[in-house]
């Protein structure tokens, strides 16, 4: 979450608030749908990506797809992407959905390769207010 482009800084939170908000309450969970990418040698968890149900609509979301930074450029994200795609076609859904910051170059390109539209954006505002003095 660290790398992900964001308005407000990044804000570590702990596991059991982390786990909370993405599997106890998340109404479109589909635990089957999260792929995660392991270092076939130590194991290690270097990547993931997952797909959930919206309320309404016969498609699918991308959660997060993400990979450690040492690790990007060698294809994880594009095969957790792929696998992803996969899952909703053996599921017969036939659209896929993903958000993607303008400035997360190597994200987009992945998307455009894989053949996702870009839709109309979105403009995310923020204002600071601050208290005034009597």
């Amino acid at each position: 979450m660290e790398d992900v482009p964001s308005t407000e800084p990044f804000q570590p939170i702990p596991f059991e608030e982390f786990r909370e908000r993405v599997f106890e309450k998340h109404e479109g969970l589909l635990p089957d749908a999260w792929f995660i990418a392991l270092e076939r040698e130590t194991g290690k968890y270097v990547g993931m990506s997952s797909l959930n149900k919206p309320v309404v609509g016969e498609f699918l979301n991308t959660g997060l797809t993400g990979v450690l930074r040492e690790y990007r450029g060698s294809g994880i994200a594009s095969a957790l992407k792929l696998r992803a795609a996969l899952y909703a076609k053996e599921k017969g859904i036939l659209e896929v959905r993903t958000w993607n910051a303008q400035t997360n170059e190597e994200m987009l390109a992945i998307n455009e390769k894989m053949g996702f539209v870009k839709q109309p954006a979105w403009v995310y505002f923020t204002k600071e207010i601050k208290p005034t003095l009597p």
